[in-house]
């Protein structure tokens, strides 16, 4: 296969993988005021095919996607494993510093609800 097929191929199996019912997560993470991390949630989920949003709020920002099975299991491994959450530091209400965290709050397939 040349390149540009089998980047054709992978494309199409990501996209067709909602076929096998469409999943939900939901992440929490503590600060995401960094623009790179931001850029990175944004681009791999446009990557996988994945559609969601983000919540910014004060000291709790939720990123709810949704896709299928593949593909979330690739965005939980840029959630929880591939981007180091810890090297950010925020400053809470009280003004003590904190190392920032992503935490996977709660993921089901819709087809269950």
């Amino acid at each position: 296969m040349t390149p540009a097929q089998k980047k054709a191929k992978n494309s199409r199996k990501l996209q067709e993988d909602t076929t096998a019912g469409v999943w939900v997560a939901v992440y929490r993470v503590k600060d995401l005021h960094n623009p790179a991390k931001k850029w990175k949630l944004e681009r791999n989920a446009t990557q996988l095919f994945m559609s969601g949003t983000v919540v910014l709020y004060q000291d709790v920002n939720i990123v709810v996607v949704e896709g299928g099975p593949k593909q979330l299991k690739k965005y939980r491994q840029l959630m929880l494993k591939r981007i180091k959450w810890g090297e950010d530091t925020y400053n809470d209400k009280d003004g003590t510093e904190h190392n920032n965290k992503c935490e996977l709050v709660w993921e089901v397939p819709t087809n269950i609800l």
